[in-house]
């Protein structure tokens, strides 16, 4: 039964990345992506990084080639990698992909979009960096505590407060899946930007029933005193780690399982 399972596991990382190909000069464009080579073992396999990679602290010690938005071309190109590792095609990755190609430089995405694409992104690491077996373990427990989430019927409008002077919130598809895990479904409609500017007069007119935010309360006082005299009731305020709640990678499991305690502790309170 042992071996049938990692065939269908190993079938499955295949079946994402397309290749058998092992690669042994990586770099990392997003920090997510860097805690996920870590996670199953194959930080020896990357050579650099992006300035927004600082967890685990071990990485703080990768040289840099950009801040993840900015890329050098040049100071990627002269670490000679074999695989470039992104989070989404932005403008400049799409131009510098016929030069990673001239010099036969491999570069692939990892974007999750739901909580269960993060044990899958880690059994697709896992077969292009030769820890197969590192990552079926490390993927098998991410499954399980995801399947271990409340995940009861979404009966809660939430906003994710991204800023709050000017008023940004996030409709994320990543985000929206850690919200339904814990009850919750985005304030903001589905058809809405990514980040979304809100007005005070549309939280008065349609109230949030709980606000998500990596602020301190006294930041979010001003807000909330604007907002008490409509609501009939003060919103819920739920609290997230940033580093963790907005990096699609193992720590937002991490940060899922702390919020729907928080909603779960709210509700019994009720």
């Amino acid at each position: 039964m042992q071996v049938i399972r990692r065939w269908l596991l190993v079938s499955v990382a295949l079946l994402y990345c397309g290749s058998s190909a092992a690669y042994e000069r990586v770099i990392s464009l997003a920090p997510h992506i860097t805690e996920l080579i870590y996670a199953i073992g194959a930080e020896d396999k990357l050579i650099a990084t992006v300035n927004s990679s600082d967890y685990p602290p071990a990485a703080n010690q990768l040289p840099r080639v950009g801040d993840g938005v900015s890329i050098s071309a040049e100071a990627l190109l002269a670490y000679a990698p074999d695989l470039v590792l992104a989070w989404q095609p932005t403008a400049q990755l799409q131009r510098l992909e016929s030069v990673l190609a001239q010099s036969q430089i491999t570069l692939q995405y990892i974007q999750p979009q739901s909580l269960t694409e993060i044990p899958q992104a880690a059994l697709k690491l896992g077969q292009w960096l030769n820890r197969v077996e590192q990552a079926e373990q490390i993927s098998a427990e991410w499954q399980q505590r995801i399947a271990q989430l409340p995940a009861p019927p979404p009966h809660t409008s939430a906003l994710i407060l991204l800023n709050i002077a000017p008023l940004y919130g996030l409709n994320e598809p990543m985000l929206n899946d850690v919200l339904r895990h814990c009850g919750l479904y985005n304030w903001i409609p589905a058809d809405q930007p990514v980040m979304t500017a809100v007005t005070l007069e549309q939280l008065l007119q349609h109230p949030a029933q709980a606000l998500i935010s990596s602020d301190t309360l006294d930041k979010l006082a001003p807000l909330l005193q604007l907002l008490e005299p409509f609501y009939s009731q003060p919103p819920h305020i739920l609290f997230v780690n940033a580093d963790h709640f907005y990096r699609a990678g193992p720590r937002l499991i991490e940060a899922t399982e702390a919020l729907c305690a928080q909603v779960q502790a709210q509700n019994e309170a009720q």
